[in-house]
């Protein structure tokens, strides 16, 4: 964001497009990634792809620099040629993709190279180990975070992280011969099975649905795995109907024309977690303002504490410290508190509005304080605040929709799920800015955002923002209560089958089928 600002002279509208266009199309990535390592690559090559590409983005985005490749060497926007332009965006597309992957597959092959130890009886002390890695991978990011920060050419801020990063892709490489490379393709990936579910139902879109939902095709999988039948989204039932034109064994070779019940109602749960989710878009718009509005707030403010200068970067550090290390959240501890889910995501809206509120206040003060610019630590409530409401919301998002996506995806794809909606609200804030400037200028007015923050009205911005997120949860009580209504419709319907069915089986007479022979 002030790369863009300072070096490039952007509006810092545009700079925040980009800055949100890119971190949103991280959020939208690990879906893909996760399916192509389920269904080819595995953790290990989607790691050392995904590296490779990190660090060829980070490279490219050093020679973006106008002392590499810029038409003169000054950090200013005449210096910005057109192939510096060009290799910047490319570098974004190539940390991007790298991110995505690390995201998806890094925690998960360290966890299967730490089983497969504890298989073979290592004694290594594994709690000391992560302690102590995770110790240096906290430090050494912070304190070189602080050290660039004071670094006024853009060449080495850009420049240090691409040698690190080498290093680090060469030592994992020249492991490759010592880890446990587990095969996940046989497997498969469970968003395959929904995409073959629209398909199946598709093409059979004109036969009848049985008289008895008992008639579908169940599959050969455990009975324990297996879920039951629900009078919901009856379309989807298609793809597990039974033809009668052919054999049973010849149709289950076509598994893109029949599917069994589990996975048509693994179809349905994904399809009624929609409504939930759209609430999560509003999230995604509130956490886009850390890498964006609120630092740009920042270099407008005075920076001074006696003769130290507090580096923008100081904020991004209380922002990730509040949002707190991934550690069991309080429905793993407590399995039977089913409402944590739902309670996390009111707080987390609650936290969002106040977070809005506050950076309101305090813009419209700094608007006032043009004599005497107040000081940088003003901005330390709303950063605190966005770091909260950020944890809040991933871990109640997590434990509300872990209730109701099947089994399947809930193993590695629900968090995906929930980044995807998030991403969609990043950059949908971006698209929002640009419909609410074009409002504000209607009727001849000057607009909210103009070419500089002092000229602009943000704190209006922010405001919007906050009766947007008083609206969502109304939206988000609204959909809930609805969703608990049709579960309690459902369950009510299943229990009524299930009653059905004893009456029949309890007055059916079992000595008919006998009493022609004793005769």
């Amino acid at each position: 964001m002030a790369y863009l600002t300072t070096v490039w002279n952007l509006k810092f509208t545009y700079a925040a497009a980009i800055v949100n266009l890119f971190k949103g199309s991280i959020q939208l990535m690990p879906m893909a990634m996760q399916f192509l390592v389920d269904s080819y690559t595995g953790h290990f090559f989607m790691l050392l792809f995904t590296s490779i590409s990190y660090c060829i983005g980070l490279g490219l985005l050093t020679i973006s620099t106008p002392p590499v490749t810029g038409i003169c060497g000054e950090y200013e926007a005449k210096c910005i040629g057109e192939e510096g332009r060009e290799l910047f965006f490319a570098a974004l597309a190539f940390i991007a993709v790298g991110m995505s992957g690390f995201n998806v597959s890094a925690h998960k092959f360290q966890y299967f190279q730490v089983v497969a130890e504890m298989v073979k009886g290592t004694s290594y002390d594994f709690g000391f180990m992560y302690r102590s890695c995770y110790v240096v991978t906290s430090t050494i990011p912070i304190v070189l975070i602080l050290v660039i920060s004071f670094v006024k050419q853009w060449l080495i801020h850009f420049g240090l992280p691409v040698v690190f990063t080498l290093i680090a892709t060469v030592l994992f490489a020249s492991g490759s011969c010592e880890y446990e490379v587990r095969d996940l393709s046989e497997k498969g990936s469970p968003l395959t099975a929904i995409f073959r579910v629209f398909v199946a139902s598709i093409f059979k879109r004109y036969e009848e649905y049985p008289a008895n939902p008992n008639e579908l095709y169940k599959g050969n999988s455990d009975s324990n795995e297996r879920l039951r039948h629900t009078p919901l989204l009856r379309f989807l039932d298609k793809a597990a109907i039974i033809l009668p034109t052919s054999s049973l064994v010849d149709q289950e070779r076509e598994k893109w024309r029949l599917c069994s019940v589990t996975e048509v109602e693994e179809t349905k749960r994904m399809i009624c977690i929609i409504p939930i989710c759209l609430s999560i878009i509003v999230f995604g718009v509130v956490s886009a303002l850390g890498d964006t509005y609120f630092q740009e707030q920042a270099t407008t403010m005075n920076a001074k504490i006696w003769r130290l200068t507090v580096p923008l970067n100081f904020f991004k550090l209380i922002y990730n410290g509040w949002q707190g290390p991934r550690g069991p959240t309080d429905q793993d501890k407590f399995p039977g508190l089913f409402g944590v889910g739902f309670v996390r995501l009111l707080v987390a809206m609650v936290i969002g509005i106040v977070c809005c509120s506050t950076a309101a206040i305090v813009e419209f003060c700094r608007l006032k304080a043009n004599k005497y610019p107040m000081s940088i630590l003003w901005l330390i409530p709303q950063f605190i605040l966005l770091g909260i409401f950020e944890r809040k919301y991933e871990q109640g998002s997590y434990n509300l929709l872990a209730q109701t996506i099947g089994p399947a995806m809930k193993e590695d794809y629900l968090g995906h799920v929930v980044s995807i909606f998030s991403g969609i609200g990043i950059i949908g804030g971006t698209v929002g800015v640009l419909v609410v400037d074009l409002i504000s200028k209607s009727g001849g007015k000057g607009g909210w955002f103009q070419d500089s923050l002092n000229e602009s009205r943000l704190d209006y911005y922010y405001w919007l923002l906050a009766l947007l997120g008083v609206l969502n949860v109304g939206f988000f009580l609204f959909m809930n209560r609805a969703c608990n209504s049709w579960l309690a419709q459902l369950e009510e319907i299943r229990n009524e089958r299930d009653e059905d069915v004893s009456a029949i089986e309890a007055s059916y007479d079992r000595s008919d089928l006998i009493r022609p022979f004793l005769e």
